[in-house]
């Protein structure tokens, strides 16, 4: 017990004469440095978005920009012989545009159409979409897109049944290098809906890309 005694004794002699150096030599360090910060900058391209039916129907047939169809959850995507349906799209112009404004026009039961667009890193720090919204025409929220080849299905007039599909193309988490440009797309069917004053109508609804900052080693 005693040899026990001694060495407790000694380890406290010891820590206590480590804490009366640590005392003697301490002091404050002062560092003075410039740190300067990476901008965050995403921007659209120059070019406005690619519609792949962007006409509206001619006077006369056949027509050299006829619509296209396909089925459920995008199978079987066809170019067909009529031209009935067409779509527009445009960038947000406001003072920090992140989103676009899709108008569909005519659509019936299966029509299908096609969006792609650029979208340019003017920061000097590397970037990623993280997610993109889809927005009604009134700008509430009705889905978030988190990964490429997601398939979301939306009910665009509110009356409680599902009538538009769209699928996103490519992109989602990679890493977006400054001064890079790179292309985004997304596809969109339209699905059977019992109303009877749903078809023919025109439909607008807003996608907004979501950026952060690549943290990624």
């Amino acid at each position: 017990m005693k040899k026990i005694g001694l060495i407790c004794l000694a380890v406290v002699l010891a820590v206590g004469a480590i804490g009366f150096g640590y005392a003697n030599w301490s002091q404050t360090l002062t560092i003075t440095e410039e740190v300067n910060t990476g901008d965050f900058c995403m921007e659209f391209g120059t070019l406005p978005p690619t519609v792949l039916d962007d006409d509206a129907p001619p006077p006369v047939y056949p027509t050299d920009d006829p619509d296209w169809n396909g089925e459920t959850d995008f199978a079987n995507v066809h170019e067909t012989d009529k031209n009935v349906a067409w779509g527009e799209a445009a960038y947000d112009v406001g003072a920090c545009p992140q989103g676009m404004k899709v108008t569909l026009y005519d659509v019936y039961p299966w029509y299908y159409n096609h969006i792609d667009f650029w979208v340019h890193n003017c920061g000097t720090i590397p970037a990623n979409l993280n997610q993109v919204l889809v927005k009604d025409s009134a700008g509430n929220l009705l889905v978030e897109i988190t990964y490429d080849g997601q398939i979301v299905t939306l009910d665009l007039d509110g009356n409680g049944t599902d009538d538009f599909q769209m699928v996103w193309g490519d992109n989602i988490g990679d890493q977006f290098d400054p001064c890079i440009s790179k292309n985004f797309s997304f596809g969109i069917l339209i699905l059977q809906d019992d109303d009877p004053t749903w078809q023919n109508s025109t439909f607008t609804f807003y996608v907004e890309l979501v950026f952060d900052q690549w943290n990624a080693p």
